[in-house]
């Protein structure tokens, strides 16, 4: 499609994302513990202690991960979801079929570009050597703008789309130019529970099924 992502992603989509899934639906700890496990992983090896980037993108892919893998046999959806959007592989006469085409446009969004989703630096050295080299981009006139975030329209995008996960998913710079657009551009008001992650309340689902995925005869 049109969306920007580093390579990176896809690991963090499968890999991270799983780890996020067996958190939240196979373990029942629920959404808060995949969260904060990919913000301890952007705090510490994958991200600000080896690169020195807490990268909001990736954290974005993790969770859109997450999403996948709920999908691929319809764990934590209801009866009745499943039924509108089938889940991607289902036990048939006790053998998993596929009954849907996996679609990448379903988890990538804008949210995985780094250059709209902005990513943080452990140091201002780090930074200053980031902005030094979209200085030369620019100097050699390179089109569009390269200020992050380089979409405040896609960041209004993003932040009504996950809503109070914006506090988690979207860094503070995107949200505020989501902010900042809707007034500019005369569009409905993001909640500050959308943008300010001290009033966001992330609503927990509690997994009340089997979230086991074995495929047995009924």
């Amino acid at each position: 499609g049109d969306k920007l992502v580093g390579s990176d992603k896809i690991g963090h989509l499968f890999a991270e994302g799983h780890m996020y899934f067996k958190r939240n639906d196979l373990q029942g700890r629920g959404l808060e513990a995949g969260l904060s496990y990919g913000e301890k992983t952007e705090r510490g090896f994958y991200g600000l202690k080896t690169t020195g980037v807490y990268s909001y993108g990736d954290l974005t892919a993790n969770y859109n991960g997450m999403r996948f893998w709920q999908k691929v046999t319809g764990t934590g959806e209801s009866e009745e979801s499943l039924r509108e959007n089938p889940p991607y592989f289902s036990c048939v006469d006790g053998k998993w079929t596929q009954t849907k085409k996996f679609d990448w446009s379903e988890y990538i969004d804008s949210a995985w570009d780094e250059s709209i989703n902005c990513s943080k630096f452990r140091t201002e050295n780090i930074k200053y050597k980031v902005d030094s080299q979209v200085k030369k981009l620019e100097e050699q006139g390179h089109p569009g703008a390269l200020v992050c975030p380089r979409r405040p329209d896609e960041c209004y995008r993003l932040v009504s789309k996950y809503g109070e996960l914006s506090t988690r998913l979207i860094n503070p710079l995107c949200r505020e130019a989501a902010s900042k657009y809707a007034v500019d551009m005369n569009l409905p008001k993001l909640p500050e529970t959308y943008i300010d992650s001290e009033k966001a309340a992330i609503e927990e689902t509690v997994v009340d099924h089997d979230a086991t995925v074995e495929c047995k005869e009924q």
